[in-house]
């Protein structure tokens, strides 16, 4: 499978809703699904092991982690930039609308019916982009059924822009994802060169002497550095882009 530098892209049909997902994670989210041996992987049990499931994009062993060729998403720059809240509140107030005979005690502190006022960072962003090396025909196989990025997905936030409905041969639509071939941004996928001359990292990597030295716009944390990065064993050392 021949791999090119590729900047990936797509465009949001609404407001994003926390911080859209790295792009190996969307694409092992896909393949795990497409190819139908899907099994439940919980925060309490061991995570799949690393590359068990090929991706069409270029990857390196760094330090015991099977690390991507793929940037952190990238986003333009932001209409607005807000907080906004979702709430749930069982109407006990309406509870004189019952028969007395049918009036029962509700858990509102636990349960499906906990009340709740959750704060969420929402930004209208048009476009998210990662600088990857990938196969392009493989990758669009897997991402145009990717039709949301971001947190709070079901209440509609970050919609991905639909292709008209003859971009499938079926008819039936899906999202417009494209690609842009970059000889220029080869190795940017990790770290990019400013002007002056000093590389800025572009996603998180595991801390190791394989950093170059002098690195510019990192910050050492725990964070994954391999999907799934929900899992707790893909925590690791690493330095993140801030």
């Amino acid at each position: 499978m021949k791999f090119s530098p590729l900047l990936v892209s797509c465009d949001l049909a609404g407001p994003l809703a926390g911080d859209p997902p790295a792009l190996e994670a969307l694409l092992l989210d896909r393949a795990v699904v497409l190819r139908g041996d899907w099994r439940r992987v919980t925060r309490d049990g061991p995570p799949p092991p690393q590359g068990e499931i090929p991706l069409p994009v270029g990857a390196t062993w760094l330090g015991g982690w099977l690390v991507y060729h793929c940037s952190a998403p990238i986003l333009s720059e932001a209409a607005f930039d807000a907080a906004r809240h979702h709430h749930q509140r069982y109407p006990v107030e309406r509870a004189d609308w019952l028969d007395p005979a049918e009036r029962t005690q509700v858990n509102t502190t636990g349960g499906a019916f906990k009340s709740y006022r959750l704060p969420n960072r929402v930004r209208g962003v048009r476009t998210v982009c990662w600088v990857a090396e990938g196969n392009w025909r493989e990758m669009r196989k897997l991402l145009r059924d990717v039709t949301h990025l971001g947190k709070d997905r079901a209440q509609g936030y970050g919609a991905v822009r639909r292709a008209d409905a003859d971009a499938d041969a079926s008819g039936r639509r899906v999202s417009e994802w494209r690609a842009e071939e970059r000889p220029d941004l080869a190795g940017c996928w990790w770290y990019a060169r400013r002007e002056a001359g000093e590389l800025v990292l572009m996603r998180a990597l595991p801390a190791g002497p394989w950093l170059p030295a002098g690195l510019a716009g990192a910050r050492r944390e725990y964070a994954a550095v391999a999907p799934p990065c929900w899992h707790p064993a893909r925590q690791a050392e690493a330095v993140v882009p801030c």
